[in-house]
């Protein structure tokens, strides 16, 4: 996997080519943003970077995945209503 800060570029164009690295294009104010919450003194440099990367992404990964049950849980829960109001209708006709 490989973090860049930009979308577009000769580094980035080179490294599509390859299908088992995934290109993650990082916004710079994201990265500045969590620095600071986690290094309040706002030191900057490529090892504490280095750290903070691979915890943003899994936070960005956990909610992407959260986000997709999530919705896969609403359209379920859809589904049911649907199925319920239709066994009631049929229910009530019966009767």
């Amino acid at each position: 996997m490989a973090v860049c800060e930009l979308k577009k570029g000769p580094l980035v164009y080179a490294l599509m080519k390859y299908q088992h690295i995934a290109i993650v294009p990082v916004h710079s104010a994201t990265f500045a943003r969590y620095r600071k919450a986690f290094q309040p003194s706002g030191a900057k440099g490529d090892p504490s970077d280095a750290r903070i990367v691979p915890n943003r992404l899994m936070v960005e990964a956990i909610s992407a995945q959260l986000k997709v049950h999530m919705q896969a849980i609403e359209t379920m829960d859809q589904e049911i209503k649907t199925r319920y109001a239709k066994m009631t209708d049929r229910v009530i006709f019966d009767s």
